[in-house]
């Protein structure tokens, strides 16, 4: 359920993004970046607000699956203490989505905090959220296989780049479908 959301966000936010590309494309390429920026806060928002709530939603499933189950109700009060259940849910369902919260907002502020330590060499501003998004919605241990399939894009993408001589390679892009790709590859497993 978290996936379908997860990909429903993802593939939205990147649909805004080629829009907005093409769109305006002879404005300039700041103009249209400056807008999309606008709409990477309301998906992250959506994101955490959306998990939340679907998290809730497996709890309360859960809670019922129990008590509908001859030999799983003993393991909810008054056979068990409530703090039984919460402390099986908290890790089960609550726990991978902190995780990937915590990585997101961590390895985010590392990328922008070196992206500006290093004057903007490596990333357009949006870049790191979008990293940091994709991390997040990618969940625990989705957010692993994500960061790995972006560092082998980017090395593959830099070489070629080298190659041609055209500077830094363009990551753009591949932020948003390398997290779909993630989840699907991972979900699927």
């Amino acid at each position: 359920m978290e996936a379908i959301f997860s990909v429903v966000i993802l593939l939205g936010l990147w649909v805004v993004q080629l829009s907005l590309h093409v769109m305006n494309r002879n404005e300039g390429s700041r103009a249209w970046r400056d807008t999309f920026h606008r709409f990477i806060r309301p998906a992250w928002c959506v994101g955490i607000l959306g998990i939340i709530l679907i998290t809730i939603y497996r709890i309360i499933v859960q809670y019922r699956a129990w008590e509908a189950d001859p030999l799983a109700k003993f393991f909810l009060p008054p056979y068990q203490s409530i703090t039984y259940f919460y402390g099986y849910t908290g890790v089960r369902f609550f726990a991978p989505w902190l995780i990937a919260l915590a990585a997101g907002i961590i390895f985010g502020s590392l990328a922008e905090l070196f992206n500006r330590k290093f004057g903007e060499r490596f990333f357009e501003k949006e870049e790191t959220r979008l990293f940091a998004l994709g991390i997040f919605l990618s969940g625990y241990p989705g957010f692993l296989f994500y960061t790995i399939v972006m560092m082998g894009f980017g090395v593959v993408l830099s070489l070629l780049y080298m190659l041609r001589h055209k500077g830094r390679a363009p990551l753009y892009f591949a932020w948003l479908p390398a997290a779909i790709f993630a989840i699907l590859i991972v979900r699927s497993l």
